[in-house]
């Protein structure tokens, strides 16, 4: 022992060599001379393995007035250690490398190799030590963000379940790959302060197979930043992240007592409306966006609990505070004085993780439309989600379908277009066609139809899909007073090849209005009518052609009158034929007077079938008036507007004498005319029945006398033809 002299220091050295297990390091890390600088991350971490050490002490025995203290160095190798951190519950397995611990620079450590997720990570370990210099200082000369602890970085790969296993998540959100990342964990020596792990990855290798524009490849760079504020019992994370197809993406999150107690993700700079503070919150402002593959996306992962509602496995994670400040401005506050929210106040019986959704799209684009303007929110109505929808062109609300009921889709007003090819971001979507069988089992709803700018009434179906198509059984629409019932079947047989398949009963009173309502002119006036029709069509339901037309139909209509007083009217002024006062012009050939009048009807009938644009009357149009019947036979192109038909014109012959008297050529026997159809009555009205034939097209139809009297119904069994050659 060397003698004492005031003002020196002295110190006994001391160097060891020894095998250490966990138990031994623990109590050097936490309760021997050097735990003054090691005991912060002792008490976070668990060893497990043996270590190789090397000790050097240096133990003063000076004057206790020189405040002299320990000095030590200690270094260890390992090559199996165990290293689990407490409040985060992430495992380092099969350590290997070389520890340092000395009074000097406190815990260094430097290229440990380590194992995490399923993949090799390299650790490095500095400590920042709080110096007697520092302590002596005046504390507002320090540097209030300077950081005093031990810093773990680590660099590595991880496997995307292995990540969503370590976060309590059976599933993995449609997401896989290993991605590169470097994090950093940050202990503080100080006891009132937490620790904080810093995550940044480039997210290449990630898969994420979510629809556009949040799709992923695993070749895509995507800059992700996370952090993490360790609390006990408690985990608050923001998130920065760069989509490459998306705008930029803000997150906040808070687990408490294992679950996720509140978050928010947030895209485009877009805010959630009624934040709910017991859930995951989502709001996004898009350019564009395709609503059916998220409805789908959502429902396929949005009502999975997971793991017992999404739960962190942390062993002790607390209910607290979150540091410094609000995370719901203007609403709840959570920060170091505010209390929050344990998981046993949250309502166990919504297990679902997501709360609400809002999305604010420019170009929203759904069942081949595109709606402008367009806000969705999204949120839970009785334990069933409901997306509320308001835009330019669309208003209602959609119900997604649960395991015991479909898709529930209840419109208010819905605008769209026959034509509508939206300029998709996809190549050849201007092109592309719809493929019916996507479409999910659903109820559809409309108080307001408006297709091309013109008010189509309400509507309202059931749509099942099934293997060549979808079918709209009990398709029921009411329109200015008419009631339209019946299905159709949406066929999609090639790839290419749609076919549509109509069926209808349609009935109403004034007919006017109906005709109206399809942008026809109201030629024709009704008290009541009936229609039945079978259409069929080789194309989506509003690509309707009527050159590709065929079917049948049937219609009937009661007490009305035909519009034949302007040259609009077109074929429906051959009807003023009927007409007994202008009955001399007709056999004149002189039509003059059919853009003057009009002719009242007792009813119309007709029944028709449609070969590819061609219809053919097979039960005659048949028109019966007070002055007389009218039977029209032949054909028509829907497609060019050409008629080939032949018309019957029957007049009672009591009450059109001299009409008699001109068709016999001697005016001067009317009388005796007149008394031979007393005495003989029905059969001489034969005589009034004359024979036109009628040619040209609907706006301008050509007339001919082709038989003035006793006419019969011409004969065009031997007739043939196709749409566009009739013979």
């Amino acid at each position: 022992m060397p003698a004492f002299i005031p003002g020196e220091t002295h110190s006994i050295n001391i160097s060891a060599q020894l095998l250490a297990n966990d138990q031994a390091l623990s109590y050097w890390l936490t309760e021997s001379p050097i735990a003054e600088n090691t005991k912060a991350i002792a008490e976070q971490i668990k060893l497990k393995g043996d270590l190789d050490v090397s000790l050097l002490l240096g133990i003063p025995v000076s004057s206790p007035d020189d405040k002299a203290e320990v000095s030590y160095q200690i270094n260890s190798t390992f090559e199996d250690l165990e290293v689990l951190h407490l409040s985060s519950n992430l495992l380092f397995e099969r350590a290997q490398g070389s520890l340092g611990i000395s009074s000097k620079d406190g815990l260094v450590a430097n290229d440990i190799r380590t194992q995490l997720f399923g993949e090799m990570a390299n650790l490095t370990i500095a400590s920042y030590l709080d110096t007697h210099e520092q302590n002596n200082k005046n504390h507002d000369d320090l540097n209030k963000d300077a950081f005093f602890g031990t810093i773990l970085s680590l660099e590595g790969k991880a496997d995307t379940t292995k990540i969503f296993e370590y976060l309590g998540y059976s599933e993995t959100f449609e997401m896989s790959g290993d991605i590169n990342y470097s994090a950093q964990l940050s202990l503080p020596d100080d006891k009132e302060s937490y620790p904080r792990v810093n995550i940044h990855s480039n997210l290449q290798g990630l898969l994420r197979e979510w629809p556009a524009p949040l799709s992923k490849s695993s070749s895509d760079v995507e800059n992700l930043d996370l952090n993490l504020l360790l609390k006990p019992n408690q985990i608050f994370l923001t998130a920065k992240h760069q989509p490459v197809n998306a705008p930029s993406v803000d997150t906040e999150l808070l687990f408490v007592n294992e679950k996720l107690s509140f978050g928010e993700i947030l895209l485009g700079g877009a805010t959630v409306q009624g934040t709910d503070i017991e859930g995951l919150n989502i709001a996004a402002k898009l350019d564009h966006i395709e609503l059916m593959p998220w409805i789908n996306f959502i429902q396929k992962i949005g009502d999975k609990q997971v793991d017992n509602e999404g739960a962190i496995k942390n062993d002790t994670l607390v209910e607290g505070a979150l540091e410094n400040g609000a995370l719901i401005k203007g609403s709840v506050l959570i920060g170091d004085s505010a209390s929050i929210k344990s998981t046993s106040e949250i309502n166990e019986a919504d297990a679902s993780t997501l709360k609400k959704l809002h999305l604010d799209v420019a170009d929203l684009h759904a069942f081949g439309q595109s709606f402008n303007n367009t806000k969705v929110l999204l949120d839970r109505d009785d334990g069933r989600w409901r997306a509320a929808i308001e835009g330019e062109s669309v208003e209602g609300q959609v119900l997604l379908p649960t395991k015991n009921n479909d898709l529930d889709v209840r419109l208010n007003k819905l605008l769209v277009s026959s034509t509508n090819k939206t300029d998709s971001k996809a190549s050849n979507a201007a092109s592309e066609k719809l493929d019916p069988r996507i479409f999910p089992t659903s109820f559809l709803s409309c108080q307001q139809l408006v297709i091309d700018g013109h008010s189509y009434g309400a509507w309202s179906t059931f749509m099942k899909p099934y293997e060549d198509g979808v079918r709209l059984t009990g398709l029921s629409g009411k329109i200015n007073g008419s009631e339209i019932n019946g299905q159709l079947n949406w066929q999609y047989l090639e790839e290419t090849h749609h076919t549509s398949i109509l069926t209808l009963e349609v009935k109403g009173g004034k007919i006017e209005n109906l005709l109206s309502t399809f942008q026809l002119s109201p030629l024709l006036t009704s008290e009541s009518f009936t229609s039945s029709l079978a259409l069929v069509w080789p194309d989506e339901p509003l690509e309707f052609q009527l050159g590709k037309l065929s079917g049948s139909l049937d219609l009937a209509i009661k007490n009305g009158f035909l519009k034949t007083d302007d040259e609009a009217t077109g074929i429906l002024r051959l009807f003023g034929v009927l007409n007994a006062e202008t009955i001399t012009r007709r056999l004149r050939l002189d039509f003059s007077d059919l853009y003057e009048s009009g002719v009242g009807f007792d009813s119309v009938g007709v029944g028709a079938s449609i070969d590819q644009g061609l219809l053919t009357i097979t039960d005659p149009l048949s028109i019966k008036g007070p002055s007389g019947d009218y039977v029209i036979n032949g054909r028509s192109d829907l497609e060019q507007q050409t008629l080939d038909l032949d018309m019957l014109v029957e007049l009672p012959f009591a009450q059109n004498v001299p009409l008699a008297a001109l068709v016999l050529g001697a005016p001067q026997i009317g009388g005796i005319v007149w008394v031979v159809d007393k005495l003989l009555g029905e059969p001489l009205s034969a005589l009034t029945t004359s024979r036109y034939d009628i040619s040209g097209t609907w706006d301008e139809p050509i007339v001919e006398l082709d038989q003035a009297m006793n006419a019969s119904k011409k004969d065009r069994s031997n007739e043939k033809g196709t749409r566009g050659v009739m013979q």
